[in-house]
């Protein structure tokens, strides 16, 4: 598994022995459930992790109960602040509250698609997507990616109502769906760009060395 923490490859409790481990057993139905608690740290981070196993002498599910979020890529730098700040904070409560997670990613998007896009600005969401569907020169798969999201879940279900500014139920998925879509907007927008021109910037440099 991948640290919850730091996103590093570590194998679960390897080593860490039965120390921080607390067994329980309850007989709620015809099997008995066991309840297998146990506690460590990341080798590299020393993040504290919780994990919590539930079966049967059949079956078992294995929980992280800590952190209650997991690791994700972190924001490319290249993205301003203010978007930054949005998405993070998405990022952070999305395994508490998918709703939560789902109205700051909106957010976010429209901060993107007013600024960058030169969608109108206003609470309609709906109208701001539809800025980059309908722009020729977005390419395919940013389009693909908007225009399916605004017709998925509860999304579509406010397709004629100002949505930006209020709280819609939604679904782990639609708010995982929602943060992807953010990161092909990252990319078209602000690290693709700024990658180009690092890139012909080095070559400026390279070519006016070469003609000294």
């Amino acid at each position: 598994m991948k640290c919850p923490h730091c996103g590093t490859d570590i194998v679960m409790f390897e080593n860490w022995g039965e120390k921080g481990r607390l067994q329980l057993v309850c007989n709620p139905g015809p099997l008995p459930v066991h309840h297998d608690l146990r506690s460590g740290t990341c080798p590299k981070c020393k993040g504290f992790i919780l994990e919590l196993t539930i079966g049967t002498k059949d079956s078992s599910e294995k929980h992280v109960i800590w952190p209650r979020h997991y690791y994700r890529e972190p924001c490319p730098t290249e993205v301003p602040e203010e978007v930054a700040a949005d998405y993070n904070e998405a990022c952070a409560v999305i395994d508490i509250s998918p709703t939560a997670a789902a109205a700051l990613a909106r957010r976010c998007m429209q901060l993107i698609l007013v600024n960058e896009a030169g969608a109108p600005e206003g609470k309609n969401l709906k109208k701001q997507i539809e800025v980059v569907v309908n722009d020729q020169n977005a390419p395919e798969h940013v389009k693909s990616d908007l225009d399916d999201l605004r017709e998925i879940g509860n999304f579509s279900a406010h397709a004629n109502e100002d949505i930006s500014g209020q709280v819609m139920r939604a679904e782990p998925d639609e708010a995982e769906w929602t943060l992807q879509t953010l990161r092909t907007l990252f990319e078209y927008y602000y690290v693709g760009p700024a990658q180009s021109k690092a890139r012909r910037a080095a070559l400026k440099v390279k070519l006016t060395k070469k003609a000294k």
